[in-house]
């Protein structure tokens, strides 16, 4: 089945504090239930990277071929290309913000 609409908006949310030293934000994100035919969300959570050193590269939505496809995220040595989306919380379109983004506790909005 071919997914030809895109996901919604990223939705405004409070990113909750932070456990502990050592966490990084992996944002949240819409996933598709086939059974359903449609989106639903995915919040956002802190987790430990598998290794010492490793960011968080966040999946993304994608056009091609006519339709949208899910693109996985992974852990890395750097943080690699997640389709211009602005996750907000340091993971704003590119790149990612460092420090600051892991331990923001604002709100933010992502276009």
């Amino acid at each position: 089945m071919a997914i030809t609409v895109g996901p919604p908006a990223i939705p405004v949310y409070d990113q909750p504090v932070c456990p502990g030293d050592g966490y990084l934000w992996t944002p949240g994100y819409w996933a598709y239930d086939y059974d359903i035919s449609d989106y639903y969300w995915v919040p956002g959570d802190w987790i430990m990277a598998p290794e010492v050193g490793f960011l968080w590269t966040p999946g993304y939505w994608g056009w091609e071929g006519g339709r949208y496809r899910w693109w996985d995220g992974y852990w890395g040595p750097h943080v690699g290309f997640y389709g211009g989306i602005n996750y907000g919380f340091g993971y704003f379109g590119v790149g990612f913000g460092g420090d600051a983004g892991m331990a923001d506790t604002s709100s933010t909005t992502a276009r």
